[in-house]
């Protein structure tokens, strides 16, 4: 990524004290990007390319959905949020939305609260912010790619740089004893039946997740754990359980920072790719670099959506990830035989790019029959990049079989 360092998010009519903060970001070798100010570059964009995320959290800022768009914007493509309070908390948290509830829930927010008879901002709260910055900023630039290929399986333990955030900034202390969930619950058992694993989770974690984001939400994770993870399954095996947590970099308590590592992700897409949100295309535009489970899934749902532009550029994103999971290939290859040319192009060419062999006789069929030439163009080189032997015989075939068809119709003629 080739941004600036902070993005600033912020509501306009707290432009003086993102000024203040930007400036004592840059004296110390930090930069930083600020909507309306800097660079002619998206704020979707800008936001992407950055690496880590400084909101502003004051009651204008809190009603702003192009705020809470950001937000959302940031945590999905893995950016550690630092939340910088204006105002004190019981003041904000009267205008915190779920979603943004349930995002920011768990981070220490730093204050920067005037005393009343004064108008300067404090900067007692600086060096610790600073130095809190500089050390994600680092372990952003110093991360190691994931590897190309099916990485599925990796996808499922969440974005590094979040995973790696959260543990450091989460609030639940250390000294606290941790046990795994399903050992303390079930012991040995290799499966227990779901109504008795959602009594025990909520005998263990409602209260927690009561303070976290409220208990009117409590069914909403209930349902996430339910229909997503355990896909409405009547029975939850030691497997599935294991499969979702992940490995064991989430600490004792996997299971349930898993659960809401993966709550926040569901929340943050769907708010960042809502259409009235204000950077659904630039996120669509932009993420197809990083390789988080909420991105791929939101991704492989934009492939169904009504607006024939968005199906492409999904297809392209998900071509750009460079997952070659069966689940992302085969919902690449059904759009294939999609209805805007745009898309199938599009299908083609991250199909190509995938080197999926099993889209080969499907790219065929593109080449040989769609009525856009584009179409049939693009599938030609997605077979060219797949460079396995059974597309270099559909080529080598069909080649020949047009080199004989033009003869024919020379004979034809004269």
């Amino acid at each position: 990524m080739g941004g600036e360092d902070v993005y600033v998010c912020h509501h306009e009519s707290d432009n003086k004290f993102a000024k203040f903060l930007a400036d004592n970001l840059r004296q110390n070798g930090l930069g930083v990007w600020r909507p309306n100010t800097d660079a002619p570059s998206s704020k979707g964009k800008a936001l992407v390319d950055a690496k880590v995320c400084l909101v502003i959290l004051s009651e204008a800022s809190l009603q702003d959905k192009s705020c809470e768009d950001a937000i959302s914007l940031a945590y999905i493509s893995d950016k550690p949020v630092f939340p910088v309070a204006i105002k004190a908390f019981p003041d904000l948290e009267k205008n915190l939305t779920f979603s943004m509830r349930l995002i920011l829930a768990k981070l220490n927010w730093v204050f920067f609260i005037p005393s009343e008879d004064s108008s300067e901002y404090p900067t007692n709260s600086l060096p610790v912010l600073i130095s809190s910055m500089k050390r994600e900023i680092e372990a952003v630039s110093q991360r190691d790619k994931p590897q190309a290929g099916d990485i599925e399986g990796n996808l499922e333990g969440g974005g590094s740089s979040q995973r790696a955030f959260y543990k450091r900034w989460n609030s639940v202390k250390d000294d606290v004893e941790q046990i795994d969930f399903w050992e303390e619950n079930f012991g040995s058992a290799k499966e227990v039946t779901w109504i008795k694993f959602r009594e025990a989770f909520l005998d263990v974690y409602e209260e927690q997740i009561n303070d976290q984001i409220t208990s009117s939400n409590t069914q909403w994770i209930i349902n996430i754990l339910y229909g997503d993870v355990l896909e409405l399954k009547k029975t939850v095996t030691k497997k599935m359980y294991d499969d979702f947590c992940g490995d064991a970099s989430w600490g004792p308590d996997r299971f349930f920072l898993r659960l809401m590592d993966y709550a926040k992700g569901t929340i943050a897409m769907r708010g960042v790719f809502n259409m009235k949100s204000t950077v659904r295309l630039d996120a669509v535009q932009n993420l197809g670099q990083f390789r988080t489970a909420p991105v791929i899934t939101s991704l492989l749902s934009l492939l169904d959506d009504k607006d024939a532009n968005m199906r492409a550029v999904a297809a392209i994103a998900l071509g750009k990830t460079e997952v070659r999971s069966k689940r992302v290939v085969t919902k690449l290859i059904s759009k294939l035989t999609d209805e805007d040319r745009l898309v199938r192009e599009a299908t083609c060419l991250s199909l190509g790019h995938l080197k999926a062999k099993s889209s080969v006789p499907k790219l065929v069929e593109r080449w040989r029959s769609d009525v856009i030439s584009d179409v049939r163009k693009s599938a030609e080189i997605a077979l060219e990049q797949v460079g396995s032997e059974e597309s270099q015989n559909a080529l080598r075939m069909t080649y020949l079989l047009s080199k004989e068809m033009t003869k024919l119709e020379a004979e034809d003629v004269s």
